[in-house]
């Protein structure tokens, strides 16, 4: 077992030190950072702390990088490794068709060609499918299992297959990978490592542990004879803090040999130190017109977030965008869409987030998960009921117009709706269909699609969430887009818009301010039926006639009402009908079958949900006493 990585702590390559530290009970004592310098660094490091450990780790990577390379020649640039080391995803939401078909009780159908095998083999460690991996990992496992294909142990698809099952965390795979390389005497090589690397980096943030994790895996390979490859210093770079001196010695040596020319990570890693190190923004942009190696979105995206969060210039950010765009070829992709959508929830610009959701859609077909997931834990955490009736359009638009084109669409959704029922009272079954609108939604929908950034006409500084909500309260009240409302025209509002409306003044230019002349307010509210004389006289009489399960949210209107129009007698009225009506409630729910007879159960039938509530906790609330007095010690 000359080249198999060492077990510490049952687990490859990973110190026992580190397993304790992410993955211990309360009761394992936490290992310090001194104390990890110790193991894995040597005496020479015993009273090294903070930055001075950090240094010395980084200068032993360095001199570990010199003694496995052999030609610098030989360091070239592969896209495929540098998106497999990096973790770059391509999404796919269905398996290969031959897929459905390829195993039968957990083995391998007879009859596959070597050839679609490994064409199979490509695509399922190429591409991430959602939903799908499960059974991706169950027709590799029978693939492997078949000693006759001999191309699946090759170390190529041994890195394919490790780097598979690491991201699964699937260590009974990973264990078997190794056994049979070394049982086909197969030496690994640089990307088996590094694959190994990048995925127990991910189980710390802590720059020293990243440090000493990575070191010993040099170590490893110094050990087994495996020179580095590009990858590997391209990991060595990405870890060592841009303050370290090693960290520019490393550098220059990557320029003195070329190795920063053909990959367009060395820019970026160059301009996230400068941000880092405090550069201001024309540093950073002298750096990136002036730059000598590739660049790509990363470096553009590390430009634009400086443009957002060290200048707050939203317009600037764009434009820069645009230009790159057009004269560079640098297409913004998803990790774009996820720093201007975070830049304006952070600055409560709401309805510039949803123009730019829409122009990247329209513009890029551009529809990044993180973005809308930061949109809906944002509308999820920061608005309540009292705001649910334009929230409520703006969620169907932001699900039928942007879920569906992300990959949220093959997610789980379950935990959103009961999100949203719990938050808003919004209940969702599936996700809504733009068919299922109704007219007045259909028109919200047309003109929030309509929201698009343009250089030419936008305000950047004006689309808020107030400015939102003003727009979805005009497109309520605007009837056929281009037509005005005629006076005394009869309208179906929410009581939300009707409330604002019925109190805002015609000619006062401050929107909230209330007035009251109600000839001069943008309209008059009806009357509802169960607050006209008629009604109001029957509930004088007798408050427990009256019948109020048609209105489910009688008294709810009622207290709404009330607060809009300050009417006092209306108020008393109510709340003696009421008390009437819960002492009969409170009698009937202590006599457990009175209820269903007679007038009673007329009276029941007439309650409206309040009131049946009260009835149940009244009744629940009897039934506890009882029970509770039953178990009373005489």
């Amino acid at each position: 077992m000359y080249f198999t990585p060492p077990r510490i702590g049952n687990s490859f390559l990973i110190p026992q030190a580190f397993k304790h530290r992410h993955h211990s009970h309360k009761s394992r004592s936490k290992i310090t950072e001194s104390r990890i310098a110790l193991d894995f660094i040597g005496d020479k490091s015993k009273n090294a702390t903070g930055n001075s450990s950090v240094s010395y780790a980084s200068q032993k990577i360095f001199g570990l990088l010199m003694d496995l390379t052999e030609d610098f020649s030989k360091l070239e640039y592969t896209k495929l490794s540098f998106q497999r080391v990096f973790r770059i995803p391509r999404m796919r939401s269905e398996l290969p068709k031959i897929c459905n078909t390829l195993i039968s009780n957990g083995r391998l159908q007879e009859g596959v060609s070597c050839h679609e095998l490994r064409k199979v083999v490509d695509q399922l460690t190429t591409y991430k499918y959602l939903n799908n991996t499960h059974r991706a990992a169950r027709i590799l496992r029978a693939i492997f299992k078949e000693k006759d294909i001999q191309f699946i142990h090759s170390v190529k698809y041994s890195n394919r297959l490790l780097d598979f099952f690491l991201e699964r965390n699937d260590e009974i795979m990973i264990k078997r990978i190794f056994r049979r390389l070394e049982k086909d005497d197969k030496k690994p090589n640089a990307m088996t490592f590094n694959l190994l690397g990048v995925h127990y980096l991910k189980n710390t943030s802590n720059f020293l542990e990243r440090l000493m994790i990575w070191e010993f895996i040099l170590l490893r390979m110094k050990t087994l004879g495996i020179n580095v490859d590009l990858c590997s210093y391209y990991i060595s770079l990405s870890l060592i803090p841009s303050e370290v001196p090693a960290k520019q010695e490393l550098k220059q040596l990557m320029i003195s040999h070329g190795l920063h020319l053909n990959v367009p990570g060395f820019c970026d890693i160059e301009l996230t130190d400068m941000m880092n190190q405090g550069a201001s923004l024309s540093e950073v942009l002298e750096y990136f017109h002036n730059a000598e190696g590739k660049l790509d979105t990363n470096c553009m995206n590390s430009a634009i977030f400086k443009y957002l969060q060290g200048e707050d210039d939203f317009k600037g950010a764009w434009r820069f965008m645009n230009i790159q765009r057009s004269y560079r070829d640098l297409v913004p992709r998803s990790s774009t869409v996820t720093i201007f959508t975070k830049y304006c929830i952070q600055h409560q610009r709401l309805a510039l987030a949803v123009s730019i959701l829409n122009t990247f859609l329209n513009d890029f077909g551009l529809s990044s998960s993180p973005a809308l997931n930061i949109i809906m834990r944002h509308i999820l955490t920061t608005y309540d009921s009292s705001d649910s009736k334009w929230i409520n359009p703006l969620l169907k638009f932001i699900f039928i117009h942007h879920f569906k084109n992300s990959i949220n669409n093959y997610q789980r959704t379950d935990v959103l709706f009961r999100q949203l029922k719990h938050e808003f009272g919004i209940e969702l079954d599936k996700l809504p269909d733009f068919n299922d609108l109704d007219p007045v939604d259909r028109r919200i929908y047309d003109s929030l699609q309509s929201l698009v950034i343009d250089d030419s006409t936008n305000s950047f500084d004006d689309l808020n969430a107030q400015k939102l909500k003003g727009m979805i309260i005009n497109w309520y009240l605007s009837g056929d887009a281009g037509h005005a409302i005629k006076e005394n025209t009869k309208l179906e509002l929410p009581i939300w818009l009707a409330e604002i409306l019925a109190i805002c003044s015609i000619s006062d230019s401050s929107p909230s301010s209330e007035n009251e002349d109600g000839d001069t307010t943008f309209l008059k509210l009806l009357e509802p039926e169960f607050f006209s004389p008629a009604f109001l006289n029957f509930l004088k009489s007798d408050a427990l006639m009256l019948n109020l399960s048609p209105y489910v949210f009688y008294y709810r209107i009622v207290t709404k009402w009330s607060f809009m129009f300050g009417d006092v007698e209306l108020v008393e009225l109510i709340s003696k009908a009421l008390i009437d009506r819960a002492c009969e409630l409170n009698d009937l729910s202590f006599k457990l079958n009175d209820h269903f007879s007679g007038n009673n159960l007329e009276f029941m039938n007439n309650l409206d949900g309040f009131e049946k509530q009260l009835f149940k906790n009244s009744h629940k609330s009897y039934k506890d006493l009882k029970s509770w007095w039953l178990q009373k010690p005489s």
